[in-house]
């Protein structure tokens, strides 16, 4: 997995207010690096997350059908959403699992049930183990085409991640995707991080919301 991400990187994200954000002409030219399996955007937003019942403060993101395979998540229940789900924009999500516990006490009670993000209405399809990341264990995951209805109404991304099948091609995709996107940004608006950084800007990317978002 490598990770494209605003500024200098995981240690740099203090300055993720005012930094770049990413879109679907990024998403396109990296879509076209020979190698890359899969193309995961990522749109988060801090929102509260409300059942009939109850609501909680959550993280919602907007991602594709490859997240759960690109980052090894176990579902507890039900499934992930899909391909066609996406381009449908379908009104589905997975929960984590400290999310579906605060709404519904039995977390296993989560799969079936509608839940409410601002005036959107989802139906969660499937329950996500947690991580170890409060942020993520929070997490509301939707397409993201789904989101660009009302919470994303920009279109825009905070990171995308590209899954390469090959170990020996990452130095190769990393190089590539840095001049693919120096069409369009300057070299410090950005960065491609190894794979030993991704996990850490995937949770502080998450973590800096309630510093960012408030």
């Amino acid at each position: 997995v490598i990770a494209v991400v605003p500024g200098g990187g995981p240690q740099d994200f203090s300055s993720l207010a005012g930094a770049i954000r990413f879109d679907a002409q990024d998403m396109r030219s990296l879509q076209k690096i020979h190698n890359v399996d899969f193309t995961v955007p990522a749109f988060i937003s801090d929102s509260r997350i409300s059942t009939g019942d109850s609501e909680e403060t959550g993280t919602v993101m907007g991602t594709s059908e490859d997240y759960v395979n690109l980052f090894s998540l176990k579902l507890l229940e039900g499934e992930a959403f899909s391909r066609a789900d996406v381009s449908s924009s379908a009104k589905v999500a997975m929960i984590g699992e400290s999310l579906a516990k605060e709404l519904f006490t039995d977390p296993t009670d989560a799969v079936g049930q509608i839940v409410r993000v601002k005036n959107l209405r989802v139906k969660i399809v499937g329950l996500l183990a947690n991580v170890g990341n409060p942020s993520r264990d929070k997490a509301l995951i939707i397409p993201y085409t789904t989101s660009f209805t009302t919470l994303n109404p920009d279109k825009e991304f905070f990171a995308i991640y590209l899954g390469v099948g090959d170990k020996d091609q990452v130095a190769t995709v990393k190089t590539e995707a840095e001049e693919a996107l120096l069409d369009r940004y300057d070299s410090d608006q950005f960065s491609v991080t190894e794979p030993s950084e991704v996990l850490d800007s995937l949770d502080q990317i998450f973590t800096m919301l309630n510093v960012v978002l408030v």
